[in-house]
């Protein structure tokens, strides 16, 4: 069954989902929660060039997630390289697959800024009932739960929006070369 985005329910998707499914960019019709998500997940300007992201080492959380993650992959399926899609790895490297991938990025972001809203109120728990040492174990296990996946997925966004970019300019300046 196929759906009608041009319902009443396409009022309820994002921007980028609008984008992915109609291809229409979306409208300022789209209600404050819509452009307020829209708005949290694109990337700033100081993200873009990544020299943010270098600092603070998401590079090498990165590429530590990514070498777990091939293992695991290895040792449940036998292979090293997951035959489904995920949102770890990109697994389409066309604009469309981006697109996706950035839809990717968003959900897991959202699911480990959860999680690090419950380490934090945990650990605010133990400081204030003086377990100092259960603290430090939830702000670093906030640190690698947390904040660090959330850091990378907003760099990989950033990274993902700045190939968009580039492949859009390829194409209209192929198309006015014609």
């Amino acid at each position: 069954m196929e759906q009608d985005f041009n319902s009443s329910e396409a009022g309820e998707l994002s921007g980028l989902e609008r984008e992915l499914y109609t291809g229409v960019p979306p409208s300022d019709k789209r209600n404050f929660v819509n452009k307020a998500t829209d708005w949290y997940f694109m990337p700033k300007s100081f993200e873009k060039n990544g020299r943010l992201y270098g600092a603070l080492g998401v590079r090498h959380f990165k590429k530590l997630c990514a070498e777990t993650y091939r293992k695991l992959v290895k040792k449940l399926f036998g292979t090293e390289r997951a035959h489904f899609v995920n949102n770890y790895l990109i697994w389409d490297f066309s604009e469309d697959g981006l697109r996706k991938f950035d839809y990717a990025t968003r959900i897991n972001e959202g699911i480990h800024l959860l999680a690090a809203a419950l380490f934090t109120s945990q650990t605010v728990d133990y400081l204030s009932d003086g377990r100092y040492g259960m603290a430090a174990l939830g702000s670093g296990l906030n640190l690698a739960l947390g904040v660090y996946p959330i850091l990378t997925q907003r760099y990989n966004r950033a990274r993902i929006y700045n190939t968009v970019e580039k492949m859009q300019e390829r194409n209209q300046d192929a198309c006015l070369s014609k």
